[in-house]
């Protein structure tokens, strides 16, 4: 598990080392002068704002291919290319990137904000009922090539959502009345998801009621992401653009930022993670906007799933247990189902399903959303690690695992 956390590019190098053309020798002077652009205006948050950009003056319409192979070769970090244009004359360097970033993200569909709703309140019994961080880490790099301590974080929040809610939403995904004793409708659902590369497929939603439910969800649903929302101010709430994060040429069809579940009994779950903004296609034009870079790094978008547990009651000797994994310690924590339960984490913790006892008699069912948080204001989070702890909503953040410190600090001592 902790081989993800070696870098995938080699961050530490820089186009002087490995300029043997006429690209990167350009790439070179670009740099100088844009990093004096900075010490000139805000410093460092301009970085987090505007990404790395390869800011062209000319006609040549193959020099930014031929950029853009080099940079490849020399495992720098991928950016954006575009040309000067006409209607740039005049503006500022700052102005003119700030423009180009904007039409990428738009032309790519990067951002795509959450569908909510103003004047949800979240319910009065609403509450955090466990925040951690585990699976700790000292060797994250962040773009500055400088290393900083690292974990990941499981939020667990209750009475998120009603009753009605719930039941709107199973209703939604699979029939009004219908009895899952015999598994979920195959009109809305099909065999199609694993764990990992190789494993049995179990039961997951059709794409087009996946499709659906982003572009014409149920106003239950609606609800949910408002609270999330209102939740953590100070991020923009996107769903995870996937066609977005995979190479132009080979993206696949059928992508949605959502997951369905029904697991089953005899039904075997592999731990995986979920994304890592690292492993995202070097090729994608997610990539080219923000970098490769590793979750939760100061000023970029965090990569999160929501869970949200969409039985009425969930007796304990059902288990169906979603488990979480902490690598160093091989030991972890568990979530039982519950209605009215959200569960929020970090895409890069190790986790899986446990399968529902042979006593359940019928299927387990979830719904995941798979998100990026993106800084409303980079210069807020420049200094400050991203995160989803709840700390300015008074939730303590409990470590666990190798979170809780250097093996060293936690040996027991016989009594004198």
């Amino acid at each position: 598990m902790n081989a993800r956390r070696q870098p995938p590019y080699n961050k530490t190098q820089t186009p002087a080392e490995h300029c043997t053309n006429l690209s990167c020798l350009l790439l070179r002077l670009l740099q100088s002068y844009w990093s004096a652009d900075q010490a000139s205006t805000s410093g460092r948050a301009s970085d987090a704002e505007l990404g790395r950009t390869a800011l062209l003056v000319g006609d040549s319409p193959t020099f930014p291919h031929a950029l853009q192979a080099a940079l490849r070769q020399a495992e720098l970090q991928p950016a954006i290319y575009a040309a000067v244009q006409p209607q740039h004359l005049g503006w500022s360097i700052r102005d003119i990137l700030r423009s180009i970033r904007n039409a990428h993200a738009k032309h790519h569909a990067i951002i795509q904000p959450l569908r909510t709703q103003a004047g949800v309140a979240l319910p009065e019994a609403a509450r955090v009922t466990m925040s951690i961080c585990l699976d700790a880490s000292g060797a994250a790099l962040d773009q500055r090539s400088e290393h900083r301590d690292d974990c990941s974080h499981v939020v667990v929040l209750d009475d998120m959502f009603s009753e009605a809610e719930r039941c709107q939403v199973l209703d939604w995904l699979t029939a009004p009345g219908w009895d899952h004793s015999q598994g979920p409708p195959e009109a809305r659902w099909e065999r199609s998801c694993v764990d990992r590369e190789g494993d049995s497929v179990t039961w997951g939603v059709r794409p087009e009621v996946l499709a659906a439910l982003q572009h014409e969800p149920p106003p239950s649903l609606v609800a949910i992401q408002s609270r999330l929302a209102d939740l953590y101010p100070h991020f923009h709430i996107c769903y995870m653009p996937a066609a977005a994060m995979q190479d132009e040429d080979e993206v696949e069809g059928g992508l949605s930022p959502f997951v369905g579940n029904a697991v089953l009994h005899g039904e075997e779950y592999s731990w995986h993670i979920d994304a890592d903004p690292a492993q995202v296609d070097v090729e994608s034009p997610w990539a080219r906007h923000f970098g490769l870079y590793y979750n939760r790094e100061a000023g970029k978008p965090l990569f999160v799933s929501m869970l949200m547990y969409l039985d009425a009651d969930w007796p304990e000797h059902f288990n169906a247990e979603t488990m979480f994994l902490d690598p160093d310690t091989d030991a972890g924590v568990f979530v039982r189902p519950r209605a009215g339960r959200l569960v929020l984490m970090d895409q890069d913790v190790p986790h899986r399903i446990s399968a529902p006892s042979l006593a359940a008699g019928r299927a387990r069912y979830s719904l995941v959303w798979k998100l990026v948080f993106v800084p409303k204001v980079a210069s807020l989070f420049e200094e400050q690690t991203p995160t989803l702890s709840l700390r300015h909503r008074g939730a303590s953040l409990q470590p666990f695992g190798s979170a809780t410190g250097p093996p060293a600090s936690l040996k027991l001592r016989s009594a004198a």
